[in-house]
């Protein structure tokens, strides 16, 4: 009974350590600004903003995504619930505490998987290794690790943490079933069906890479589990062929079948990529070794938030790494899966690492390298490292507390590492300033940079010249071409007002990235070039990024309230041609066209061109019926139409809309009281 006790304290004292030292690590991080993915998925998600916990908004919150095949509805209700709960508001700083709070859950799920594998191991190898000890150290080297950082302080990326939370919670479950599978006892195959299948499921809705986890339990069966002792090897190799065929074999057949039979799934989506399948598929054999090397050298340093720099592999030996990449990922599979039985342990990293991966760094079109693809795949690296540690501590001595000193001094490296990168996080101003000054040759840390810079009314000097270097690193990206053609606006409005001092210049710009003056005949000269190059650039590129900023350019008049006339008027014709370019173009995403219908309808209502603003509302609904909020412009736009008939037919539509909620009745009520108003009005005359 003192046993038991003195176990279950140790346990405790463990969830304590991780708890307080990754939240140490990661305090200075917890600041108050968004990143660029977040605004699209959050900010600008009008869903989210839930008013009250009915089932209605609940609803409406989670169907609110549109990232992934599966929509990710978990975490998109998770994002809606953080809002309602930050007193109805979008605080950065609540986001990534309740991402915090995940990833520690997250640290004592691995500490918890590491114990019950040591243990599995302990078994077939008879090692006298510290268990509860060595299943911290690998929680805390994993938790603590700074490949990590974004899952827990880009808001965003909660449904990478939150996928992971569901693997690591099933894959618990799954281990615990297998065991008491290995000792015949009973409720094993049912625990194993309901973490592989509940952790499958819940996953998969927070982030698709979760259906790898019945793949990651073949890693740990083939590897540390294949040498398990067991009471009846005859019903017990039944039992695991059954569960492997129905979990794994059956739904990879199936899946591959799928693809092989619509290969568009895959092959469409590379049309807004600058590169094909092949060679995504060439570069991310070097990808994934440079994703070793984050693990097994994490200095700042080596993390940036978008990894653009990287060079895309055009053939096996162009570089020349891409051949030694290939042949390396080639043999460490191969070596892994034929020496499984003499090295477990080694074989286990690699294979857990390669099936990991096995969906964001393979075939399907996605950008080259992101580090929190790293979240689930880096635990069979840092499990397998720090045991190993752990093994030859113990054969260079025999002091229990020196055995310690490597994995103490790992941990607090690792510790330092985060907390430093943490502090880099601290604000925009000083993660934009880190990452142009150790990727000056990234076009988007040049381009978050200007965009910071912009944010804070700092240098215009220093924003265009940021923009100039995106746009010439990168031939393809559209964005800062954008945000140069507003400040062009921006910038003549300025001089007619005398609020710059004119440059006096007797100089034509040659190209859309010349330097800029601040002379009123330079700008009218400039600005051309850079809008032919970008209507160039918004017939090649489509990415999500590009339409969420063209987006609200297209609005910047509406909202600035812009004069029909002069510098204004040349930025309303640019957002009507720039949208015409996206709906008229094959490659563009029905998604992306229906924001632009969206979006220029707004601008055609401030043009005062109701007929055609309707019809672009009505493209845009077509395509996203679940926006509620397009049947109120709509309404808002029948109405001033005098189109009272259609009016009250699109309330009723209103009412009986799936996503109609609380929130809506307001709203709903004033255009119900406005609509009898005029009926009124209209049946006096």
């Amino acid at each position: 009974m003192q046993a038991m006790k003195s176990t279950k304290a140790k346990h405790v004292y463990s969830v304590l350590i991780i708890t307080i030292l990754t939240s140490l690590v990661y305090f200075p991080g917890l600041s108050d600004f968004w990143l660029a993915d977040d605004r699209p998925n959050i900010i600008a998600n009008q869903a989210l903003k839930i008013d009250s916990l009915d089932t209605n908004s609940l609803l409406a919150a989670a169907t609110s995504n549109n990232s992934g095949p599966l929509k990710r509805p978990i975490s998109s209700l998770s994002f809606g619930l953080n809002y309602y709960f930050s007193g109805k508001q979008f605080d950065a700083s609540d986001f990534k505490i309740t991402n915090l709070a995940i990833h520690i859950v997250n640290g004592v799920l691995v500490y918890a998987i590491a114990f019950f594998l040591i243990i599995a191991l302990k078994r077939s190898t008879a090692k006298d290794l510290p268990v509860k000890t060595l299943a911290l150290f690998i929680a805390l080297a994993w938790a603590l690790h700074p490949i990590q950082l974004t899952a827990v302080l880009y808001p965003v990326q909660r449904m990478t943490s939150l996928s992971g939370m569901f693997v690591f919670a099933g894959l618990l479950l799954f281990i615990i079933g297998r065991l008491r599978l290995a000792a015949n006892q009973s409720y094993a195959l049912i625990l194993m069906y309901l973490g592989i299948g509940l952790g499958t499921l819940f996953g998969a809705l927070s982030k698709e890479n979760a259906l790898l986890l019945p793949y990651l339990a073949v890693a740990i069966e083939l590897t540390i589990f294949s040498q398990l002792v067991t009471t009846d090897k005859r019903l017990h190799a039944r039992a695991t062929k059954i569960f492997y065929a129905t979990t794994a074999v059956i739904p990879a057949t199936a899946a591959l079948l799928y693809l092989a039979t619509h290969p568009g799934i895959v092959t469409n989506g590379y049309m807004v990529f600058p590169f094909s399948l092949p060679e995504r598929l060439m570069t991310e054999a070097r990808v994934l070794f440079m994703y070793l090397g984050q693990m097994f050298y994490p200095a700042p340093a080596q993390f940036v938030l978008s990894h653009d720099t990287l060079t895309v592999s055009k053939g096996l030996l162009q570089p020349w790494t891409t051949l030694i990449a290939a042949l390396g990922i080639l043999l460490l599979a191969g070596t892994s899966l034929l020496k499984r039985k003499a090295y477990p342990l080694l074989s286990f990293a690699v294979l857990w690492f390669l099936a990991a991966h096995a969906m964001e760094s393979t075939v399907f079109p996605l950008r080259l390298m992101y580090e929190h693809r790293n979240y689930v795949a880096s635990f069979g690296i840092i499990f397998t490292a720090i045991y190993c540690i752990f093994l030859i501590s113990n054969m260079l001595s025999t002091n229990k507390l020196i055995r310690l000193v490597p994995a103490i001094i790992i941990s607090l490296c690792l510790a330092l590492a985060t907390y430093t990168r943490s502090e880099i996080w601290s604000s925009y101003d000083s993660l934009s300033s880190f990452d142009v000054k150790n990727y000056p040759n990234s076009a988007i840390a040049h381009s978050n940079r200007a965009k910071h810079l912009i944010k804070t009314a700092g240098s215009l000097s220093d924003t265009y010249e940021h923009l100039r270097a995106a746009v010439q690193l990168n031939p393809l990206i559209a964005v800062p071409l954008i945000t140069m053609t507003q400040l062009h606006t921006a910038f003549q409005i300025g001089i007619e007002n005398n609020a710059f001092a004119v440059e006096e210049t007797s100089a034509t710009p040659e190209n859309y990235y010349a330097p800029l003056k601040m002379n009123g005949d330079y700008i009218k000269k400039l600005r051309p070039l850079v809008s032919t190059e970008l209507e160039s650039r918004l017939r090649n590129n489509m990415g999500a990024e590009t339409i969420s900023v063209l987006a609200t350019a297209i609005t910047a008049g509406v909202t600035n309230k812009c004069r029909i006339n002069g510098p204004c008027e040349e930025l309303i014709t640019d957002a009507l041609k720039w949208s015409h370019i996206v709906l008229q173009n094959k490659a563009s995403q029905p998604l992306h066209k229906a924001i632009i219908y969206n979006k220029r309808s707004q601008l055609l209502i401030y043009l005062g061109d109701y007929r055609s603003a309707l019809s672009d509302l009505d493209k845009a609904y077509q395509v996203m019926p679940d926006k509620i909020y397009l049947l109120f412009q709509k309404l808002a736009l029948l109405m001033a139409l005098r189109d009272l008939e259609k009016a009250e037919t699109l309330i009723n539509t209103i009412e009986a809309h799936p996503a109609f909620s609380t929130l809506h009745h307001e709203p709903l009520t004033k255009a119900k009281s406005d609509l009898s108003f005029l009926k009124q009005r209209q049946n006096k005359h």
